[in-house]
């Protein structure tokens, strides 16, 4: 009802729906203003509003009619805002510009209490709409009121994808919960951003020891979560300096200064360095590689310092070598110019350059030495000097010192640029490059300073840091403050306290200053302490498992500082000087400080270190043990604060001396509230058992457990009160405060709860009682809320004593039905259908002559003649069952009965009209009019056909039964399908009946595999599934038992088996199989299938329509079986698993020109033997070797993998990375003799004895093989070089290669000792097996 007008309107209004008429009063409508009138059906209530139809029987509730009104100040209609619930990322969020949970929660606000705003699954109702996602959760209820407030709701959305998702509250959502006024319409859209950033890095600035690199992540990074020094990966390398590359993309792109320390390098950032605006973790860079594998220099001595290039050195006067040369001024003397001899000084420079080029370098290349990029000196080599291929050679560089003070040699370079005769301190980049007037190749660079020179600055010193953090009992935690980051804010301890929907941080700053000088003179201190309000997280977080239990039984953590002095710069002289000696002696402390509950700073010294000294790039390590007594159990902020040289004694270059380290954390282990799993609902007496089951749970509450309420016999619906048991625990390591909590079913209060104080660790069982409200038959989701009065405080009422350690497990959940309750209609289990007794509803049917009763027309005679009575009929009888299944009776409001109907095929054939009250859990049969084959009502039935027919029986058609708690139609359906002789007379013999053939069960060699006609299957073969003739069995199961499986399945079909969609085998003729029967059969033949590592598909196809295809003449052809589902095929995903390769020698081997088996005897002439005379004149003699390498398993040997080649039990052949050698395959190796080869078989003596050679095959066990002995042998004898040499050899042995190795015999004899040797003593040979010992 809309009421409308232009003035004013006041008055009584009615409203019709049916036979139902309500009054209502309108009071005080405002001119131009437009309301909506709800009326609500009795029994579903405000809260619980139906979008169904309404029907003429629904009776209106007084209770529920909306008087409408306007009040001053407030909306005309409820107005809801909506936000999604951000996460806190690095401290930041309401700044955050998209979200990145998927689904994530929306939070909605209501400016009022309201009534009806719901998201149910059971409904099918949702009060928000949602476009590029969907309400995520829905079974049951996905809109929660944790607080029972009914302003405040969440709603959990799934995001389809990355983009926007705009949300809507449509008008008419929810109503004012006192004036019943509808609510207006509410926006909402959100980003939902899961990608993560993408850097990518590349090279601005590139010189031989160098690189500055620019970093781009694509998009603008999260404030405090951007790119520190630790996200660049440097391996082979070092970042000095990072910084952002601009000020207007500051947070997106980087420079960094990459400093090499060895060959090769690699740059790149990792990933999870940074987080973009949504909080997503960026993905690792693309990596820059920087390789020197060419021609290069190794590390670079100078001054007698070996140093590494990027090293820093200083240089002293001590590091100058003296040495005596001409004096540069000649002398005259008759005899014409001579010269006397002078002291001079220089710097003594070594290297070592190579080249790694597959081409020589040369002739007459030129390396140079740069000074702060200028030239210092060359050496240039004669013009005929190569530098061959993998060739080194060392230079020698002399550098002069001009010292004022001497004489200058002639000629010299000196080292320093020169102002009035003095040496500047430097740095100076002494740098070295390669071949530099053709290749300039730049070998890298060291940075040079010098120190205690006359009339010269220093540019040595020392920079003390405290790393980059401390380790917390073994763990690294990082620096919250780091005095060389642009980040650190001082002495600043954080205080982060989070709700639902933002994040609060207070700062506590302090500051102190002191005044009063002289001797004597009086000290004030003066300490100011100031709040402010910032936008940061405490990084660090102590849990219960960081802490230690010591030997006493004492817990607490052991914390471990390190102090570094970080510039490193090389000399043992400037070192014994003390110019890069961090010195004098220092001490350096660890303290603790906590912040009290006032705001108080309390500080503890835990470690004073020192004094000590460090020389350049060592480090100091100190540990601690800080006892809980030191870190209570609570919410408190602490610090630990490392001072490195307190007293500030050293003079530090780099950073300087503010060396005070901070390091933020508090500890995460206050109480945490929470419920055991297990919830029961007991009954009123003891004699009943409790109703168990667990939170997430759906449970059905029946009237057996109701504790108390108004159930009338019939009629209306209850209203009930339920005892809930549970039990309340503490899983946190503080006690906690009192608390309440709140029970609400669907988000109407049910109950409170309040608790006492509850120690860490210990539980107690409660109840409380529900007032669950009215029954109906809907499903409702119950909430119990742990601490629920935590509107403005995060932590709940358990804050006075230390927060709640999480409070996201504070909500739980059931799922409550009504079982029982009201009457409940059902049909039962089974049916009657002419013969067939008790027929399951939902099975097929066959219906043939027998279930079909035929009634003739009945001719009587008498004196007036003949007369027809009655018709011809063909009756199908049908009984059935009606059950009452609940708790009250089940009878029609008018007391005139209810109605059931069968249909058939959708058309109505029988009314079972005026059904009887039926009692609470009673049941009765009923004997339905038989359908007529001729027709009911006019209504002509034509099943007899081939196709299917459904019958359906609805109880209570048209909802007569007063109250029910299941308001859905009941509905029971049956297949029918026909058989009678009619038909099969009108359809040749066909009819509407069949069987159905299908399979379950397959077992390929001992594997046993499920098959399924819609999914499939899967399945491993190993080695024990196969014969040993390589080929394997097969089993499977053919079956007529099927819902579908309504008659016998004839005989003659034929299976067919494919394998890759290729045909494999086609069965026998297969024999007829009756209704209801299984039979397990053995494949006629064995199946050949090959192992591999692919993966095949085995499909079994029953009764094949292409069988026919795979005969030969005179095969019984196949005859094709009807059936009511012909999906007959049953695929199988097959692979081949455990199988292994074996690898074996060919059985021969070719030594010289002689072909020999393994384990056979060999005699080698002169001219089976190579030789080479060396330059000195001595005569190396060797074998060229051939064999084969097989693979006889049923795997791949995967390579790579070793062979190698023995001689008399040395190893004189390594034949490594053998590439892969497929199972079945086989190649050629061969290992022919030349003097500058590697491997090569050589003969360090002939004489008249037996000598081995053996092949030992995969030499380091790399492949897995089936069988591991691996070592063949032959055995060698020489001629002794005369006219006949050896004796004619006998034909080679027939090939007696196992297919699977034998066992390794015994190692052979020795030869017995040859008498004394006639001419050509024949050489003996022992009857050696196929085999030495294997490995």
């Amino acid at each position: 009802a809309v009421l409308q007008g232009a003035g004013a309107l006041a008055g009584n209004w009615s409203v019709s729906q049916g036979n139902a008429t309500q009054e209502f009063t309108v009071q005080g409508l405002a001119a131009s203003t437009e309301y909506d009138v709800h009326m609500v059906p009795w029994g579903v209530g405000p809260a619980r509003r139906s979008r169904r139809s309404l029907l003429a029987e629904d009776v209106w509730s007084a209770a529920y009619v909306t008087t409408l009104r306007v009040a001053s100040g407030v909306a005309a209609f409820p107005q809801a805002q909506m936000t999604a619930v951000f996460p806190v990322i690095d401290g930041v969020t309401g700044a955050i510009s998209a979200i990145n949970t998927n689904p994530f929660t929306v939070h909605v606000v209501w400016d009022r209490e309201v009534d009806g705003f719901q998201c149910s699954s059971w409904t099918w109702t949702c009060d928000v709409e949602v476009q590029g996602g969907e309400v995520a959760v829905r079974n049951v209820s996905a809109m929660t009121n944790p607080s029972g407030d009914r302003r405040n709701f969440f709603f959990p959305v799934l995001a389809q994808s990355n983009g926007t998702v705009a949300m809507r509250i449509p008008p008419n959502a929810s109503m004012e919960a006192y004036d019943r006024v509808p609510s207006a319409e509410a926006l909402y859209s959100v980003t939902v951003d899961q990608t993560p950033p993408t850097p990518t890095i590349r090279v601005l600035v590139q010189s031989a020891v160098f690189w500055i690199v620019q970093i781009d992540f694509g998009e603008v990074l999260l404030p405090g979560s951007g790119l520190g020094a630790g996200g660049v990966e440097c391996t082979g390398c070092r970042v000095t300096h990072l910084e952002c590359d601009s000020l207007v993309v500051c947070r997106r792109t980087y420079q960094a200064t990459v400093n090499f320390t060895a060959y090769e390098a690699r740059v790149r950032v990792r990933a999870g360095a940074a987080r973009d605006l949504a909080g997503n973790l960026n993905a690792a860079s693309n990596e820059l590689l920087r390789s020197f594998n060419q021609h290069n220099a190794g590390n670079v001595t100078l001054a007698g310092y070996p140093l590494q290039w990027g090293d820093s050195v200083c240089l002293t006067p001590n590091d100058l070598t003296h040495f005596v040369d001409n004096c540069p001024d000649p002398m005259q003397n008759e005899g014409g110019e001579s010269y006397e001899q002078c002291e001079f000084q220089r710097l003594n420079m070594t290297y070592v350059h190579t080249n790694y080029n597959l081409s020589a370098v040369g002739p007459g290349y030129t390396n140079t030495l740069l000074w702060d990029g200028a030239t210092l000196q060359t050496t240039r080599m004669g013009s005929s000097v190569y530098l061959l291929p993998g060739q080194g050679k060392l230079e020698v560089v002399h550098l002069a010192y001009n010292n004022v003070s001497r004489p200058q040699l002639a000629g010299s370079t000196f080292i320093g640029s020169f102002d009035n005769g003095t040496l500047d301190a430097g740095p100076h980049a002494m740098s070295l490059v390669l071949d530099s007037e053709v290749s300039a190749v730049e070998a890298g660079s060291v940075a040079v300073q010098f120190c205690g020179f006359p009339d010269a600055p220093c540019s040595c010193g020392v920079d003390l840091t405290g790393g980059a953090g401390l380790k917390i009992n073994g763990q690294h935690w990082n620096w919250t403050f780091d005095p060389s980051s642009s980040s650190a804010v001082g002495n600043t301890i954080t205080i982060v306290e989070t709700n639902m929907t933002h994040t609060t941080t207070t700062v506590l700053t302090t500051s102190s200053s002191s005044a009063g000088q002289g001797e004597g003179a009086q000290t004030s201190t003066t300490t100011t302490t100031t709040v402010v309000t910032v936008t940061t997280i405490i990084p660090q977080c102590m849990y219960p498992e960081d802490i230690v239990t010591m030997q006493g039984g004492e817990e607490g953590v052991m914390v471990e500082m390190v102090e570094v002095e970080a510039l490193r710069m090389k000399g043992d002289a400037a070192r014994a000087a003390a110019y890069t000696l961090a010195a004098p002696a220092f001490v350096s402390a660890l303290s603790l400080t906590t912040q009290e509950w006032n705001g108080s700073l309390t500080t503890v010294e835990l470690l004073s270190v020192g004094p000590k000294t460090l020389g350049p790039g060592e480090t100091h390590s100190s540990s601690v043990f800080v006892p809980m007594s030191l870190l209570s159990k609570d919410e408190r902020p602490r610090r630990f604060t490392l001072t490195v040289d307190s007293g500030k004694e050293v003079r530090e270059l780099g950073s300087g001396d503010d060396n005070t380290y901070h390091l933020d954390f508090r500890m995460c282990w206050p109480a945490d509230l929470n419920l055991n799993a297990s919830v029961q609902f007991l009954p009123p007496e003891a004699a009943l058992p409790p109703l168990q089951a667990q939170w997430g749970d759906a449970v059905c509450l029946t009237p057996e457990h109701m504790i108390s309420g108004n159930v009338p016999a019939d009629g209306g619906p209850p209203r009930v009160v339920f005892r809930l048991g549970f039990e309340e625990m503490n899983l946190g390591a503080a006690a906690s405060g009192a608390w309440v909590s709140s029970v609400t079913m669907d988000g109407r209060e049910a109950a409170r709860v309040s608790s006492q104080a509850l120690g860490a660790g210990e539980s107690r069982a409660a109840i409380v009682d529900l007032d669950l409200g009215t029954i109906d038959g809907e499903a409702h989701t119950l909430t119990f809320v742990v601490d629920s009065d935590t509107t403005t405080n995060p932590w709940g009422q358990v804050h006075t004593d230390g927060p709640e350690a999480f409070e996201n497990n504070n909500v739980f959940n059931l799922t409550i039905r009504w079982c029982g309750w009201g009457s409940e209609l059902s049909a039962g289990s089974n049916v009657s259908i002419g013969q067939h007794i008790d027929a399951p509803w939902g099975s097929v049917l066959c219906i043939t002559d027998e279930d079909i009763i035929k009634v003739d027309m009945e001719t009587i005679c008498g004196e007036g003649g003949c007369v027809m009575k009655g018709t011809d009929e063909e009756l199908i009888f049908i009984q059935y069952w009606e059950y009452n299944l609940g708790a009250q009776a089940a009878d029609a409001a008018s007391g005139s009965g209810w109605t059931n109907i069968i249909s058939l095929d959708s058309t109505p054939v029988i009314n079972n009209t005026n059904r009887p009250p039926l009692a609470p859990n009673a049941s009765r049969s009923v004997r339905a009019m038989g359908i007529n084959r001729y027709g009911v009502d006019a209504v002509v039935l034509k099943p007899y056909d081939l196709e299917p027919h459904f019958l359906t029986l609805k109880l209570d058609v048209h909802g007569e039964v007063a109250w029910r708690a299941q308001e859905i139609d009941q509905e029971w359906t049956m297949e029918l399908r026909f058989c009678t002789t009619e038909l099969m007379s009108a359809y040749q013999g066909k009819c509407g009946c069949a069987g159905d053939l299908s399979s379950g069960l397959m077992t390929l060699g001992k594997t046993a595999i499920p098959l399924n006609n819609t999914k499939t299957a899967s399945a491993c073969i190993g080695p024990g599934d196969m014969n040993a003739d390589g080929t394997f069995n097969l089993t499977y199961q053919e079956s007529n038992s099927n819902r579908d499986s309504l008659l016998d399945i004839g005989a003659n079909y034929r299976n067919v088996m494919y394998y890759d969609s290729s045909f494999l085998a086609v069965s026998g003729p297969r024999p007829a199989l009756p209704v209801g029967e299984v039979r397990v059969s053995d494949w006629p033949t064995t199946i050949v299938l090959n192992p591999d590592r692919a993966h095949h598909v085995l499909e079994l196809v029953l009764d094949s329509p292409n069988a026919t295809a795979f005969l030969t003449s005179g095969d019984i052809l196949p005859e094709l079986q009807p059936e009511l589902n012909d999906m007959n095929r049953f695929a199988v995903n097959l692979s081949f698993c455990g199988f292994m390769p074996n690898l074996v020698p060919g059985p021969v081997v070719y030594i010289g020109s002689r072909q020999v088996n393994w384990g056979g005897s060999v005699c080698l002439n002169e001219d089976d033997i190579v030789r080479y005379t060396t330059t000195t004149g001595d005569i190396e003699r060797g074998i060229n070797l051939v064999y084969t390498e097989m693979n006889i398993g049923q795997d791949w040997a995967d390579g790579p993998y070793t062979n190698a080649v023995k001689y008399d039990n040395v190893q004189v052949i390594t034949n490594a990375a053998r590439p892969t050698l497929v199972h079945g395959a086989s190649r050629n190796v061969s290992m022919p003799w030349t003097f500058d080869a590697v491997n090569k078989v050589t003969l360090t003596r002939i004489d008249g004895q037996v000598h081995e050679l053996q092949l030992v095959m995969d030499l380091a066990g790399q492949v897995a093989e089936s069988n591991e002995s691996n070592t063949w042998s032959v055995w060698m004898t020489f001629g002794d070089g005369g006219p006949d040499g050896c004796p004619a050899p006998p034909p080679p042995l027939p090939p007696a290669l196992p297919a699977a190795p034998l066992a390794p015999p015994s190692p052979p004899p020795s030869p017995p000792p040859p008498s004394p040797p006639p001419p050509r003593p024949p050489p003996l040979f022992p009857p050696y097996p196929p085999r030495s010992p294997s490995r």
